[in-house]
Parts: C-alpha cells; structure tokens; sequence
C-alpha cells in the first residue's frame, strides 16, 4: 500500500495528521534519505495543524507537545519562515499554559513550582522562544552533554522532530554569531512530496 493510499483511508483529521508524522519519522530513519530537512519541516507542519484540531481542542498538550511545537518554532525562525514562527510561538505558549493549568489542577501548584526547576525548558520557554544566543547555547550544550545525569530533565528537545537528524540550535547559534549573514537551505520540495502534500491536503477536505 502506498502512502497516498494509506491517507485515503484515514477517518479523521487527527488520524491523517498521525499518519504523516509516521511517514516523516520513517523517511528520515533510511540511510539513503529521500526527504529533506526542509521537506520534513514542511510535513510537519501539516501534520502538527491536523492533529492538533482534533487533540481534544488542543485541551490537555503534554509536556512533550510544548517542546514539539517549540523545536518547530525554532526552525521557523531559522528557516526565515516568520509567519510560522510566529503561528508556532503562539501555539506553544498556549500548549504551556493548558498544560501548566491541567498539571496544578490535578497536582498542585507547589508540586508544579518543584518539577519546573528540573526541566531546562520548561524552566524558561519564552526564552527559548526567544531564539537568542544565550539559550541557544543551552540548547547546544544539553545536546552535547552525557544523557546519564541524577537531575531529571526529560523530555529532551532532541527527543521530538528534528530528533538528531538535524542540529538546528547549532545553526542558529552560527547566524546569531554573525558566522553567517542567514541560514541557507533549499526550500526546494520534489515532486513527490508535493504530491503528498496535496493528497493530504485534498483528504482533509473530504473529511470536514
């Protein structure tokens, strides 16, 4: 079954949003890469909108979902995507604040105020939305760190896409620094994905 018959027969918005996210992660997987980083970003993104329609209203994101939606937003912001990135800041500073509401209502604030401490992004995500240099680094540095420490941080941001497949803090510490006048990326996207692009795009329209 191709991918594009795998999305005909999708029931839902949240379904075919699911559907892509599987297809992104599994290309990126291959050793000889038939999809760029660019490309992915782009799926992503489609995907990112359709499963967050139908996320129960976008009521309960996890913690894993704010850094989800907060790595998209930086690489908007690296792409030079700025309507995006704004769309993705907007949606992560909501996803933290429900998720920030529903973690006190069903634990307590005093126990919120403890756990934030222990995560580096949720510690400061405007900051990180920021895309400044300092947290960059940050970023850079929990990257490139030993994984075996006693301090509680996970979630990673490495964890969720671009996973490892691509360094952007990195790249936007090098602009941020002036080791380039911008990022350059071919935003050109093959005929094969427009095509996937398009198939999702016509199947979610079916669905509404």
């Amino acid at each position: 079954m191709t991918i594009i018959q795998k999305f005909n027969e999708c029931r839902s918005k949240g379904s075919l949003g699911q559907e892509l996210l599987d297809f992104v992660q599994s290309a990126l997987r291959e050793k000889e890469k038939k999809i760029t980083i660019y490309e992915a970003y782009q799926l992503m993104e489609i995907s990112n909108r359709f499963m967050n329609f139908t996320r129960l209203g976008k009521a309960f994101p996890s913690a894993d979902k704010v850094i989800e939606s907060l790595n998209l937003a930086l690489l908007a912001k690296l792409f030079n995507d700025e309507d995006l990135y704004l769309q993705f800041g907007i949606d992560t500073l909501e996803m933290y604040d429900m998720h920030k509401r529903n973690f006190i209502k069903f634990n307590s604030e005093e126990a919120w105020n403890r756990g934030i401490h222990t995560h580096y992004i949720l510690e400061d995500i405007n900051g990180f939305l920021s895309a400044d240099l300092e947290h960059m680094e940050i970023l850079s540095n929990k990257r490139k760190k030993t994984r075996k420490n006693t301090q509680k941080e996970f979630p990673y941001h490495w964890s969720y896409f671009p996973y490892n497949y691509f360094n952007y803090e990195d790249e936007l510490i090098k602009v941020l620094k002036g080791e380039k006048d911008h990022y350059e990326v071919d935003k050109t996207i093959s005929p094969e994905i427009c095509d996937i692009m398009t198939a999702v795009e016509v199947r979610a329209i079916e669905l509404e």
